[in-house]
C-alpha cells in the first residue's frame, strides 16, 4: 500500500496501485530478457485476436518502456501499473488537481491498449463515479488527444497528465455529459457543489473492497 498526504484530507492510502519497489526488477524491459512463457502467451493471445504477433511484441516492449518511465519519475499525482496477467490493461489512479474543486479526490480508472499501441491511442475509462463535461455517464473519457489528435510520441505518463488536467479544465463545447456541460456553463456554483460531493465519495470508494470495474 502507498500513502500520500492530501491537503485538507490527511494521509490517503491507495492500495495495490503504486508500483512496488520490486516491480522494476520483475518486469522485462528488453526483448532478449523476455521469458519463453511470456512470448508464447503473447503470441497465442495475438493470434486469438486475429492480429500480427509482431505488432503485439512491439506494443509490449513500448508498454514496458512506459512502465519503467513511470516507475523512474514517480509522479506523486498519479500511479499506473498493468494487470498482473495482462500488459494491455492497466489500473491507474489520479489525484484531484491541487487548488481546484477536485483537490482531495482519488479517482480510479482503467487504461486499455491495443496491439497497435503506440500508433493507436489507449482507451480510458473512469471506475470512480464522475460528473464532468468530458466524461460519459459510463465513465468513458472523451479527450481529443485519445482520438484524432493522438501521436505515437505520447505515452502512459502523458495520458495521465492530460486526464488530470482535463478534470479542472473541461471542454464543454465537446461534451460527453450534456447535463454536466450545461451546469458548468450556466450554473457553476451547482456544478462545483456536485463535484465536491463526488470528491468525498471518491475517498470512500478508494477504500472499498469492491471490484474495480474489471469487465471481461
Amino acid at each position: 500500500m502507498d500513502q500520500v498526504t492530501q491537503p485538507g484530507v490527511g494521509v490517503v492510502v491507495v492500495p495495490d496501485l503504486a508500483a512496488p519497489e520490486d516491480l522494476e526488477v520483475n518486469v522485462v524491459l528488453e526483448n532478449e530478457r523476455q521469458s519463453e512463457d511470456m512470448r508464447a502467451a503473447l503470441a497465442g493471445g495475438a493470434h486469438a485476436r486475429g492480429v500480427n504477433p509482431q505488432n503485439a511484441e512491439d506494443a509490449k516492449r513500448r508498454l514496458m518502456r512506459d512502465l519503467k518511465q513511470l516507475h523512474t519519475n514517480k509522479n506523486e499525482r498519479f500511479w499506473a501499473r498493468p494487470e498482473s496477467d495482462n500488459l494491455f490493461k492497466w489500473k491507474a489512479v489520479v489525484l484531484g488537481p491541487e487548488d481546484t474543486i477536485w483537490e482531495g479526490g482519488v479517482f480510479k480508472l482503467w487504461l486499455e491498449f491495443s496491439d497497435e499501441y503506440p500508433c493507436a491511442p489507449p482507451s480510458a475509462h473512469f471506475v470512480t463515479k464522475m460528473f464532468h463535461p468530458n466524461v460519459y455517464v459510463n465513465g468513458d473519457i472523451c479527450l481529443d488527444t485519445l482520438k484524432s489528435n493522438w501521436s505515437p510520441t505520447l505515452d502512459v505518463e502523458s495520458v495521465l497528465l492530460m486526464i488530470t488536467s482535463l478534470l479542472s479544465d473541461p471542454n464543454p463545447s465537446s461534451a460527453a455529459n450534456g447535463e454536466a456541460a450545461k451546469m458548468f456553463a450556466h450554473n457553476r456554483d451547482k456544478y462545483e457543489e456536485r463535484v465536491r460531493r463526488l470528491v468525498e465519495e471518491s475517498l470512500e470508494q478508494a477504500f472499498s473492497d469492491e471490484d474495480d470495474g474489471d469487465e471481461e
